[in-house]
């Protein structure tokens, strides 16, 4: 990887410390401790490695019986590959990796967001991941409250990306082009903005 791929990726997994020095509150930290279960982000903590050739055989077999499934449901008659043409397959699956679990991780996790409707959309806190003697222990950052803590970074994520000029003037910017209020006609609407700014910003 490039240095400056490198220090790109750096700086996108901890941009959201920005927003200690803007209008928006100082997260909080949330704790969990037990059994490998929390996801970094999606998956559980696992580490990669390359297929040996005994496993890239069996995975050459495994696709050969797949193909020969497929051919059998429709219908058709399945050839399998001669010698030759079995050792090209796997020697296409060199340098292939496969995800095992892991029992030691020290592991970051940036911000998760993504675009939709044209606004950034809060997936997963920012978060510390440790894993060894068969337990994991992690540190959040955000707010307690779910859907606070979506409103909050998804408020700072507009304020990040979405706004320039001062702090005043870029928080003004949100309230007005990027409302966050949620609820319903009959139950009424929430204004999130007073529950994840600082006061002064209000």
């Amino acid at each position: 990887m490039k240095i400056s791929q490198y220090w790109a990726n750096l700086k996108y997994k901890w941009m959201w410390l920005n927003i200690l020095n803007s209008p928006f509150k100082t997260p909080r930290l949330q704790f969990y401790f037990g059994k490998i279960e929390r996801g970094v982000p999606y998956f559980l903590p696992r580490r990669w490695k390359k297929l040996t050739y005994t496993e890239r055989v069996e995975s050459v077999n495994e696709d050969i019986e797949r193909n020969k499934k497929a051919y059998e449901r429709a219908g058709k008659e399945y050839k399998k590959p001669d010698k030759e043409k079995f050792n090209a397959l796997v020697e296409s699956k060199k340098g292939t990796q496969r995800a095992h679990p892991t029992k030691w991780q020290i592991k970051s996790i940036g911000l998760g967001y993504k675009y939709k409707w044209d606004s950034p959309r809060h997936e997963w806190n920012p978060q510390i991941s440790i894993v060894g003697f068969n337990r994991q222990f992690c540190i959040y950052f955000g707010l307690k409250d779910s859907m606070i803590n979506m409103c909050y970074w998804e408020g700072f994520l507009y304020y990040r990306h979405e706004t320039k000029g001062t702090k005043r003037e870029r928080i003004e910017k949100c309230k007005k082009d990027n409302p966050i209020s949620w609820g319903s006609d009959k139950e009424g609407y929430t204004n999130y903005y007073p529950l994840i700014l600082k006061k002064k910003y209000l």
